[in-house]
């Protein structure tokens, strides 16, 4: 995997390898690449989640350029269950791309019998480009899907998840297994 930095070179420009080019090699040996980002930083608007199922939040957020922090808490007075009830509003229209906006959801208040709900959670390495990350279900029954693909830059990976009780939520990176967690209990709000 290479290194990016910022630098006026075209975006995907090789600036630097260890071993150097030229060097003599007698075996199979790992090639560290360090490439350029591109002088140009590209920036988005942040979509408006607010009052938006997390079903078709997490839908808008796979094709996003932004990065969401999740918080929760269970639906009081009526409000609108497994919904998104307030984001961080940023006063400018657009951002720089993979900007973190923090987003508070609302989990069922009395949800389904052996349903589980919660928010995934995993501290990662910061990745100075956006790699492609998946978190996957496999219920107790084997059934396996997808919960959400997107691509991410690292450090707080959070996702809400409303599962089977007994499932198994696997954070993938780059298709590779980085985290598992076992659902077996209702989380607590």
């Amino acid at each position: 995997d290479p290194v990016y930095k910022a630098d006026m070179a075209e975006a995907g420009t090789i600036l630097e390898q260890d071993p150097p080019a030229g060097t003599k090699i007698s075996e199979p040996v790992t090639v560290n690449l360090v490439v350029s980002r591109g002088p140009n930083f590209d920036n988005t608007k942040v979509p408006y989640f607010v009052g938006k199922s997390v079903k078709d939040m997490l839908s808008l957020l796979s094709n996003s350029k932004v990065v969401v922090d999740f918080t929760g808490r269970k639906a009081q007075n009526g409000e609108k269950e497994w919904a998104v009830i307030s984001q961080e509003q940023s006063s400018a229209e657009f951002v720089p791309v993979y900007s973190r906006v923090n987003v508070e959801i609302t989990f069922p208040a009395k949800p389904e019998e052996d349903s589980v709900y919660g928010i995934f959670e995993a501290n990662l390495a910061d990745y100075p480009y956006p790699v492609e990350m998946s978190l996957e279900c496999i219920e107790k029954t084997g059934q396996k899907y997808e919960i959400i693909k997107l691509n991410h830059t690292g450090g707080h990976f959070t996702v809400p998840y409303l599962v089977s009780e007994g499932s198994e939520l696997i954070l993938k990176i780059a298709g590779k297994e980085v985290k598992r967690q076992f659902i077996k209990q209702l989380m607590k709000c």
